[in-house]
This record gives structure tokens, C-alpha cells and sequence, in this order.
């Protein structure tokens, strides 16, 4: 399927299933996924790279799939090893893990169609559309993880904190909204693996 927004200049790991994850059903996906990728021919892509997430996913309802929320997690992890559950694949993995030292990169497109998952891994991150405008946040995204109690309720804290900081960067760039259809691409310290903010 042609005109994606995300490519590479350099892809040099490709590859695909019959299948998409979401969030409550992401280990179903793993099983597929590590089946047919311990398979796959060739090296390990180099690394740091990036990897791009095209997903053709069924509309519910008369209303468009959902989007990448939910989904990057259980794509990425699809790729190694380093997760507390699911399949493994030994010494075959795609990737070590999704440290920043390993993924500096990670772009998930949603359409509506038959269940279609397609990767490519490698560099050179390409975006096809106009940039409309470049807005800096000065406050740093909370992790998603959430490992005690204690920091659940401070990660709460630091995205209320943060959505205070998005909403009043784009406080001038309200028509950015009327644009349709949009990517957006956040930038951020590599302070984390790359799927770790995106429900912030």
C-alpha cells in the first residue's frame, strides 16, 4: 500500500504478519509476530536504529481504527526479548532491546484495513507532508512505567505538570488543528526507551 507518511532512507530489516496489537491483547500479537520473525534471514539491523510501525487495522462500528495509543508498546516488544512475558526468541531477536542505545527512533501509523502489521528497521527517518510548525516544551515527559505506588502518584503529578507545558506551547498554534490529515513527531531527550511515553 502506497503513501505512508513514515519511511526510511535506509531500511535494512524488513518484515510483517497477519496481525495488530492493542493494548489488552499485545501478548496474543508477540506469539505471532516472534514466530514468523525468528525466521527471518539476515543480520541484526545496526544499531541505533529506527523503526517504523505500519498498521492496517478493521474500523468497529463505523468509526476509524484506533491509533497508535495502545499499540507502540506491543509493537516494539515485539522485536526482542528484554519484556517481562510472552515468547522468546534467543539469540535470533531482531533487536537486543528497545534502549535508547539500541532504538533511537520509533513511528506508528494506523489505517483502517485487513490486519496488516508491517516493520522496517533501520535509519534515516523519512516524513512525507509539510511541516506546519516546530513547538519546544521545556518541561520533560513522565515516564510511562509505573513500578511502586509512590511513583505512580509522582508520575501523575509530572503529567499534569506536562500536559500544562504542551497545552500552553500550542496555545498559538490553535489552527494546527484544522489540518487534516496530520503526523506528529515528538523529539525528546534519550532518556528512556522509545515506547515508555506515549500514553503521556
Amino acid at each position: 500500500m502506497s503513501g505512508w507518511r513514515f519511511s526510511l532512507a535506509d531500511p535494512t530489516w524488513e518484515d510483517g504478519v497477519d496481525a495488530v496489537p492493542t493494548e489488552e491483547r499485545k501478548r496474543e500479537f508477540w506469539e505471532i509476530a516472534v514466530r514468523r520473525f525468528a525466521t527471518h534471514a539476515g543480520p541484526r539491523p545496526p544499531q541505533p536504529c529506527l523503526v517504523v510501525c505500519r498498521v492496517t487495522a478493521p474500523a468497529r462500528w463505523g468509526r476509524p481504527p484506533g491509533g497508535p495509543l495502545g499499540r507502540a508498546k506491543g509493537l516494539l516488544d515485539a522485536l526482542h526479548d528484554d519484556r517481562r512475558s510472552g515468547p522468546r526468541y534467543g539469540a535470533c531477536a531482531p533487536l537486543q532491546d528497545d534502549h535508547p542505545e539500541h532504538v533511537s527512533g520509533l513511528a506508528v501509523e494506523v489505517r483502517a484495513g485487513e490486519p496488516r502489521t508491517d516493520y522496517l528497521v533501520g535509519r534515516g527517518l523519512r516524513i512525507a507532508g509539510e511541516l506546519l510548525a516546530s513547538v519546544p516544551v521545556a518541561v520533560e515527559a513522565p515516564n510511562d512505567i509505573v513500578g511502586t505506588l509512590g511513583e505512580k502518584a509522582r508520575i501523575a503529578v509530572d503529567r499534569i505538570a506536562y500536559g500544562r507545558a504542551v497545552r500552553e506551547a500550542f496555545a498559538s498554534y490553535a489552527g494546527l488543528m484544522n489540518r487534516r490529515p496530520a503526523a506528529l513527531v515528538v523529539r525528546h531527550r534519550p532518556q528512556r526507551d522509545e515506547d515508555n511515553t506515549w500514553a503521556t
